[in-house]
């Protein structure tokens, strides 16, 4: 009898820690509820290759997270680009894009055009998880939305599937269990 107290005492009455996403490696980039608009792939079975995140014009985005950051534009008269974004390379192999801003954090440097691919890692500017970096916007589109990429380190090339990765047992071995299509409910995404 005194062990089955013991053990109902134990099990039931002695606070867990509450597991939080502070423990993965990314958070996400706006604040919840997510509206998930578009995965890795169209739903025409092309390759996306990238996440779309609804919002309106002028809504706060966040940096996933910590990293050195630098902003510019790709071209605002192509009929479709990244507009005006924000690059983040991580402390990992892994950078993120964050693409259609309508503004950048004015502390994060912006860099023309001809440099939006650069390397000067020295001057880019450290930011933390969770730090805005940004708002939602829709140049270089014409709705407004996050494009979310995720890439092995260089900035657009090397692209990883995001959903892969928040899946990714050694990285959210909180979402272990979670898969594709259950991503979404999750995070109550429209």
């Amino acid at each position: 009898m005194t062990s089955s107290v013991l053990l109902f005492v134990f099990f039931f009455c002695i606070p867990f820690p509450a597991i939080s996403q502070e423990h993965n490696f990314l958070s996400l980039p706006q604040r919840e509820p997510i509206a998930l608009w578009q995965g890795w792939l169209y739903n025409n079975g092309k390759t996306h290759e990238a996440i779309d995140y609804g919002c309106s014009i002028g809504d706060p985005i966040y940096a996933v997270a910590d990293g050195i950051a630098m902003a510019s534009e790709q071209d605002l008269t192509a009929p479709y680009s990244y507009g005006y974004f924000v690059f983040i390379k991580h402390g990992n192999q892994y950078a993120t894009l964050y693409a259609h801003l309508d503004t950048t954090a004015e502390h994060i440097t912006t860099y023309p055009y001809a440099l939006r691919a650069n390397t000067n890692y020295d001057e880019w500017i450290p930011v933390k998880r969770g730090e805005q970096i940004g708002t939602c916007g829709n140049t270089g589109t014409q709705t407004p939305h996050l494009h979310f990429e995720l890439t092995g380190g260089a900035y657009a090339v090397g692209r990883i599937d995001a959903y892969d990765l928040y899946t990714t047992s050694q990285l959210y071995t909180t979402n272990s269990k979670y898969t594709k299509h259950k991503w979404c409910d999750r995070f109550n995404c429209s």
